[in-house]
């Protein structure tokens, strides 16, 4: 169980930083907005990643399945309807500071790298701040 509430935390990160880039977004330079979508979208597979979680299931032994599937379906759809509302945050941003056409190729990239980031997390075993503390072996990984 404890696994499932630090997913959801890390799930929280990047919808923390699309609201907190939609209220302040007048006030950032293009750079900084930049640099903290790279942030973002660092953090952004966790979210989604909590519908993995589901694998867990098969080490249960308990007469309780049916509980861990309702507790597993509730993080799960959180996490999905976190990375929709900061995925719409951050089209929003974009579509405001940029282009609209721009916005929209962003989110489709977006959506194909948070996916492919769920891959890395679920079968490479790698994190997100894995890019910041060790790069090198992210790219030996993903290569």
């Amino acid at each position: 169980m404890g696994f499932l509430i630090w997913n959801l935390f890390l799930a929280y990160v990047p919808y923390f930083i699309s609201s907190t880039l939609e209220k302040r977004m007048y006030k950032s330079s293009k750079l900084m907005l930049i640099n903290l979508l790279f942030i973002w979208l660092l953090f952004l597979p966790n979210a989604p990643y909590i519908i993995t979680d589901f694998i867990h299931l098969h080490h249960t032994t308990d007469n309780l399945v049916w509980l861990d599937i309702v507790i597993l379906f509730t993080f799960s759809s959180t996490g999905i309807l976190l990375s929709i509302a900061s995925l719409a945050q951050i089209h929003k941003i974009i579509t405001q500071k940029w282009k609209s056409k721009f916005a929209k190729y962003f989110s489709i990239s977006a959506t194909f790298l948070f996916g492919f980031g769920i891959y890395l997390g679920r079968f490479l075993r790698l994190n997100s701040w894995d890019v910041l503390t060790s790069p090198l072996m992210v790219l030996k990984k993903v290569y």
